[in-house]
C-alpha cells in the first residue's frame, strides 16, 4: 500500500467518525429523548434520586460510584464530574474511596 493510499484512508475513517459524531449530536439536540445517550443519563439521575432518597441503601451507591470511577468515560459523561455533581449528596468522596 503507498503512503498516499495509507493517509487517504486514515482520513475517509476520521472524516467518517466527525460526521457520525455530527448526526448523533444534532439528533440529541433535537429530541433527545430517542437517544440512547440521554436516556441512560435521564436513568442515571432518577436511579441517583430513588438511592438518595432511601437510609440504607449507602453501600449500593457507593459500590455503583466506584463502578462508574473503573469504567471511566461513558455515554458521553465524564464520570469525574458527574461523581463530584452527585456523590456530596449521599457520601463524602473519601468515604465512597474516591478521595
Amino acid at each position: 500500500m503507498s503512503a498516499v493510499l495509507a493517509w487517504l484512508s486514515t482520513l475517509v475513517t476520521i472524516a467518517v467518525l466527525v460526521a457520525y459524531e455530527t448526526v448523533l449530536m444534532v439528533a440529541q439536540r433535537r429530541r433527545p429523548e430517542r437517544m440512547a445517550r440521554s436516556a441512560h443519563a435521564a436513568l442515571r439521575e432518577d436511579w441517583f434520586i430513588a438511592v438518595s432518597q432511601n437510609p440504607g441503601s449507602e453501600i449500593l451507591a457507593v459500590q455503583t460510584l466506584r463502578n462508574i470511577a473503573d469504567v471511566g468515560d461513558h455515554d458521553g459523561i465524564d464520570s469525574d464530574a458527574w461523581i463530584d455533581r452527585h456523590c456530596h449528596s449521599c457520601c463524602t468522596l473519601t468515604a465512597c474511596g474516591l478521595g
